[in-house]
C-alpha cells in the first residue's frame, strides 16, 4: 500500500469512519464521499509527529487533532467549522508488470473464445 496524504475530516466523518454510521451531515452531505477510493487508517504517519516519543507511546499524542477548523472538512465537503480529525489515506500500489500481464492474458482469452466461436 501506498501512503497518499493524510486529509483532516468533520467529526461526522470521523464517526461514519469508525462506526459505519450511514447518517448525513447538518448540511445533507454523505460521510466520507470524497474518500471512497481509499483504505483509511486514523490519524498521522510516524514522520508527521510533533510529540515526543514517549507522549507517542503513552497515547498522549494530540498531534492528529484540531480543536477548531474554518477549513472545509476533507471528507465530505462539508464547510461548517469545528473540530478536526486527521486520518491517512492508502491506495493499492499498482505493479504495472503485473498489470500487462493481465491485461495480455484476458486478451489472450478473449481472443481463444473467439476462435471456438463463443
Amino acid at each position: 500500500m501506498i501512503d497518499q496524504g493524510t486529509v483532516w475530516v468533520c467529526t461526522d466523518c470521523y464517526m461514519a469512519h469508525h462506526y459505519g454510521e450511514p447518517t448525513t451531515t447538518e448540511e445533507g452531505l454523505q460521510p466520507m464521499s470524497l474518500l471512497v477510493d481509499f483504505e483509511v487508517t486514523d490519524g498521522l504517519p510516524a514522520n508527521l509527529h510533533e510529540c515526543s516519543a514517549a507522549e507517542l507511546a503513552s497515547g498522549d499524542c494530540q498531534c492528529g487533532e484540531l480543536n477548531f477548523s474554518k477549513t472545509p472538512c476533507e471528507g465530505c465537503g462539508s464547510t461548517l467549522a469545528g473540530a478536526r480529525e486527521a486520518l491517512t489515506l492508502w491506495s493499492q500500489e499498482v505493479d504495472e508488470a503485473e498489470r500487462d500481464a493481465d491485461l495480455r492474458d484476458s486478451a489472450l482469452i478473449t481472443r481463444d473464445d473467439a476462435d471456438r466461436g463463443r
